[in-house]
């Protein structure tokens, strides 16, 4: 005897109200599906239904029983799309959002191999500095540098990735090298901000204490933007360490207070929707790039 079908024929019957209705759902008669329910409560050796010709009504153990018993056929549910994923090819619509810097640097490198791999799977995607960005234009998976997770989206850490201070060789043999957070205050420092500001207070770890270093300069703006100012020598630049790291290693930036901590951590998320079941072509989006950017971040590929 199919226990699990009987299972699910339960879950009908409790939220259609009726054996009749239930039994259209499954295509058995009426008293078929009354046939197995009084079956399954043998099993159980418990009544689930209290049976009235008005109506059926739940009895306390019946309501406990549907309870676990619904999380049981939506994880069935979710088990067989996920096998049938395994041979089907991934397809449908994919909107993805990410930064303007990872997305060219690690993102973009990546994709031509996916829609190889996968060339019924459709990617729309939208570039920006703005966390708030991806929420607002309901993206169904995000990739972007971040202070903590987005609400309403399932949270994937990928990897660290820090502030980095720097500057060009020509910029600090011109106006020296602070040795201290407060030298910044004599130093023209660029900040990247939504907002675009030139004045702002960065964060240090000082002497195991979180002190706020109120710095200003010419320029303020989003992460690329920034980046193409510092590496022309016109300040200082606090940036994230994956637009600077090939940059530090070639000596064409050079690091700025490497003993002091910049404090206010970052990491590189991966966000999707909570969909269940979730779509093959987002599924495989998800896996792909989890797996890709870790390794990227880590330096292993």
């Amino acid at each position: 005897m199919d226990h699990t079908y009987d299972i699910q024929l339960f879950v009908t019957v409790a939220e259609r109200g009726s054996f009749a209705a239930a039994a259209a759902v499954h295509k058995l008669t009426p008293s078929a599906v009354g046939k197995r329910i009084a079956q399954l409560e043998a099993r159980l050796k418990v009544q689930l239904i209290q049976r009235s010709t008005r109506k059926l009504l739940l009895t306390p153990a019946g309501k406990h029983y549907l309870e676990r018993a619904r999380m049981l056929v939506a994880e069935l549910a979710s088990l067989e799309h996920g096998v049938r994923h395994l041979s089907n090819d991934p397809e449908g619509e994919v909107s993805l959002s990410c930064n303007v810097g990872f997305s060219e640097g690690h993102i973009l490198p990546l994709l031509p191999e996916f829609l190889r791999r996968y060339p019924r799977v459709r990617i729309n995607m939208m570039v920006g500095d703005r966390v708030e960005t991806a929420e607002s234009d309901g993206a169904d998976l995000v990739v972007r540098a971040a202070g903590a997770p987005l609400p309403n989206y399932v949270s994937q850490r990928l990897g660290d990735n820090p502030w980095v201070l720097c500057a060009t060789p020509g910029y600090l043999e011109d106006y020296g090298t602070p040795q201290h957070p407060e030298d910044l205050a004599r130093h023209n420092c660029l900040n990247v901000g939504p907002s675009g500001a030139a004045r702002e207070k960065w964060l240090f770890e000082v002497n195991g204490k979180i002190e706020p270093v109120a710095v200003s300069g010419n320029f303020g703006g989003f992460a690329r933007a920034v980046y193409a100012m510092t590496r022309e020598g016109v300040g200082i630049g606090r940036l994230p360490n994956f637009l600077v790291r090939e940059d530090l290693v070639k000596g064409e930036l050079m690091e700025v207070l490497p003993d002091y901590r910049v404090a206010d951590p970052r990491a590189i998320y991966l966000f999707y929707r909570r969909l269940n079941p979730m779509p093959f072509g987002l599924q495989a989006l998800v896996e792909y790039l989890a797996f890709h950017l870790t390794h990227r971040l880590e330096g292993r590929g």
